[in-house]
């Protein structure tokens, strides 16, 4: 188990809920906001670029290019998970670009760190609100 601030990462779903810390992902999700809009910037269409990551990587994929204020490719999260689930409807903007951007999302199995329920249950959350996702096991 790791301990950091007060913030437990045990494995467990919702403690990774309960415990995330909302201002450190909103930090992070203006960095991948301003990485975005440099490569844009630079010349490459928003609809050409594709963010993902694994473990935090990815879901700070998921959550910065689902509130992304330009279309995108698509997001690849690996043994991630939604953050900030409980408020995030209220964090997307409108009109939501990335509403049917791909999502691939895989996951582990027997995952200890980033727990597999938590996975599963931010794939099935963004599939009932609509979102293009796939959700790939791996034993």
């Amino acid at each position: 188990m790791l301990t950091c601030s007060q913030k437990t990462i045990d494995g467990d779903a919702e403690s990774l809920r309960k415990d995330e810390d909302e201002p450190g992902i909103l930090q992070s999700q203006a960095y991948f906001h301003e990485l975005i809009q440099k490569e844009i910037d630079s010349g490459i269409p928003a609809d050409r670029i594709v963010i993902g990551g694994f473990s935090q990587g990815g879901a700070m994929s998921i959550f910065s290019g689902l509130t992304a204020k330009v279309k995108l490719a698509g997001i690849v999260a690996l043994s991630s998970y939604l953050l900030l689930s409980l408020k995030f409807s209220d964090l997307v903007p409108k009109p939501e670009f990335n509403k049917e951007t791909p999502i691939f999302m895989a996951h582990g199995d027997k995952d200890r760190i980033v727990n597999f329920e938590l996975g599963k249950k931010s794939y099935d959350l963004l599939k009932g609100m609509g979102y293009n996702a796939t959700f790939k096991v791996y034993p």
